[in-house]
């Protein structure tokens, strides 16, 4: 699952807004303890909703297996917008 991040980040809103990443975003599988964040540019936060001078930030979760794939980066990242339907 991709959350959203509509909060301003302080350590205890990064950790809840981790929280809400379930299920690895590329496998599926339901145990994903590696969380991250997907920071887009102000021009793709836009194209994705995000207000003028704003980033929307994305999270997600990866389980061991994927987490260890050459070019996580860049599969998540494709996953991440397949997901949104901007490409």
């Amino acid at each position: 699952m991709i959350g959203y991040l509509g909060i301003g980040l302080t350590p205890e809103t990064l950790a809840e807004a981790l929280d809400t990443a379930r299920g690895c975003t590329l496998c599926k599988s339901r145990s994903a303890p590696n969380k991250a964040l997907f920071v887009p540019t102000e021009k793709f936060s836009r194209r994705i909703g995000a207000p003028k001078g704003k980033l929307r930030v994305l999270t997600y979760a990866l389980c061991e297996p994927c987490s260890q794939l050459p070019g996580v980066v860049e599969l998540v990242e494709i996953e991440i917008l397949k997901r949104l339907a901007v490409q």
